[in-house]
């Protein structure tokens, strides 16, 4: 009787051990997929960009240095070729444009034998047309691959990362 309620309370306590681990891990890296479009795509005050200064700094500029704490050197270079970040910012300005992130969801794809974890996320924006008042609510979609490195969860490749632009021509 002893040996049973002892196997049932080993059984209990494994998978509670388990859950519990797992659930960190969806929350540290849904922190960081969450952080990633948050730096993405919100831009608080287009008149505070000094887009001159930007593309000469770039790819050392304020924000492609705000994702670097978040992606590995690959991933980073990635989006510096693709120039996402740095297209996204120049269409905002161009058109007078604010953004900011009004809602997340996040979902887990794929898990790999390499310990890589795809997620997929749909972000939908508020963009504030500064001159005219105007609000359009725009929807984003991307795909990030995250790995843990040095205990950390970080980008390991941005497998699609979407600007809205249709919602921004006028």
């Amino acid at each position: 009787m002893r040996k049973g309620i002892y196997f049932l309370l080993c059984i209990v306590v494994t998978t509670l051990l388990l859950v519990g681990c797992s659930s960190n891990k969806e929350a540290a890296t849904e922190a960081v997929v969450k952080e990633f479009a948050t730096k993405m795509y919100t831009l608080e005050d287009y008149k505070a960009v000094d887009m001159k200064k930007v593309n000469l700094e770039y790819p050392k500029d304020q924000y492609t240095n705000e994702i670097k704490t978040i992606a590995t050197e690959g991933a980073l270079e990635e989006i510096i070729v693709d120039r996402t970040k740095l297209i996204y910012i120049d269409y905002l300005c161009a058109l007078h444009i604010n953004s900011k992130i009004t809602s997340i969801t996040i979902d887990k794809q794929t898990s790999e034998t390499d310990g890589s974890t795809l997620y997929s996320y749909n972000a939908k924006l508020k963009l504030t047309y500064v001159d005219t008042k105007v609000e359009k609510e725009e929807e984003v979609l991307g795909q990030l691959t995250l790995n843990k490195v040095k205990n950390n969860w970080v980008i390991t490749k941005f497998n699609k990362v979407d600007v809205p632009t249709h919602a921004i021509k006028k």
